[in-house]
This record gives C-alpha cells, sequence and structure tokens, in this order.
C-alpha cells in the first residue's frame, strides 16, 4: 500500500469519516473484500448495481455483515443525505467512484481534459463532498503480478463550492481527479475497463 499510513490513521480515526473517490480502473473491488482487516470501521459505497448481475453474487457472498452498505445513486435523496451524514458522523466511510456521469444530458457534468480530449466528468462526488463536509481521499488499486497494488492519497482536506464560483470550482476537481486517473491509464492501460463514452458530447 502507497500510503499505507495515511489509510491506517483513517481507518483508526475515531472522529469524522471520509470519502473515498475509486474509478473503473484496476481492482478497487480488492481493497472492499480486505476491509475486514478493520472490521470497527463501516462502509458506504455509493454505486449503480441493478444491470450487474455477477457483481450483486459476488458481493452477496462476500459481504454477509453489516460492515458494507451498497448505495443507489438514484437513492440519494434529502432523507439519504441525512442518514449519510449521521453515518460520516459515527466515522464511517464513503466510497463512489468519480468517473462515471449517468447523465446523458450534461447537466450534472463538467468538461475536463482527458487523455487528448474534452471529456464528461460527474460533479456528484463533489457535490456530495461539499454536503457532508468531509476530507476526500483517492483509492486506486491494480494488480501487479500475483499482488495488488493500492495507491491511497488526500485529495482535499475539504470541497467548498461558493456560489458565485460554483462551476469553476468543479472543474478545478473534476479537472485535477481526471489528471490522476490519466496518470493511472497511461501506467497500466489494460488495467482499464471502460465501457463509456467520456467524449460522446464532443
Amino acid at each position: 500500500v502507497d500510503g499505507s499510513e495515511l489509510l491506517q490513521t483513517v481507518f483508526e480515526s475515531n472522529g469524522r469519516g471520509a470519502l473515498f473517490l475509486v474509478s473503473h480502473h484496476g481492482n478497487f473491488d480488492l481493497s472492499i473484500v480486505r476491509s475486514d482487516s478493520v472490521p470497527e470501521k463501516r462502509f458506504n459505497i455509493v454505486m449503480d448495481t441493478s444491470r450487474t448481475r455477477i457483481f450483486n453474487q459476488f458481493r452477496d457472498n462476500l459481504f454477509k455483515s453489516e460492515q458494507v452498505r451498497f448505495v443507489a445513486p438514484e437513492d440519494i435523496d434529502a432523507m439519504e443525505i441525512m442518514k449519510l451524514i449521521r453515518r460520516i458522523e459515527e466515522g464511517e466511510i464513503i466510497v463512489i467512484a468519480a468517473d462515471r456521469t449517468g447523465s446523458a444530458d450534461g447537466a450534472n457534468t463538467v468538461e475536463v481534459p482527458f487523455l487528448g480530449d474534452p471529456a464528461q466528468f460527474p460533479i456528484g462526488p463533489w457535490v456530495l463532498a461539499h454536503v457532508l463536509e468531509i476530507s476526500v481521499y483517492t483509492l486506486f488499486a491494480r494488480m501487479e503480478g500475483r499482488e495488488c497494488r493500492v495507491q491511497f492519497e488526500l485529495f482535499a482536506d475539504h470541497v467548498h463550492l461558493p456560489r458565485n464560483s460554483r462551476q469553476k470550482e468543479l472543474h478545478s476537481l473534476a479537472g485535477r481527479y481526471a489528471s490522476r486517473l490519466e496518470d493511472q491509464c497511461f501506467a497500466a492501460p489494460l488495467d482499464w475497463f471502460n465501457f463509456y463514452d467520456f467524449w460522446r458530447l464532443n
């Protein structure tokens, strides 16, 4: 684990929880499996599993306990936000992929440079971090031989989206994240299981 001391600090903290940004690159699911090494920590994973029958079976076989809770993005309403705030205050971790928009009209996206062309990235992770008022970390994991290499870094101590510069701040945050994802794609291009048209509006 690159950043193991930082990760351990987050796991051992008795204070507020944190937001982990993951992606569709590598094997972040292996990192989730390793969450059993910190049984006192609970994880809330925001992801759409409605069309992923095999993943749902995988999920049900591995996560029998209450340690991992899955939240569908479309279910995040005011009531769910209140639940997440309470869970964050109890030290729980929110996990969300920051490289899928889920929106065809661009209303919930921001355009940033990615792999040589302007691309659409979601604003949801940044809005969530702003509302929950928590620190944001990036977590990338990929196989190197028979071992899983995890890279864990602090992305932002806090995310603030001022009304008068909200779009500018969203553009900056998404651009920084896209740049980090680019680094992962260049380092291990075959580990990027991309089936999504980032550049569909171009």
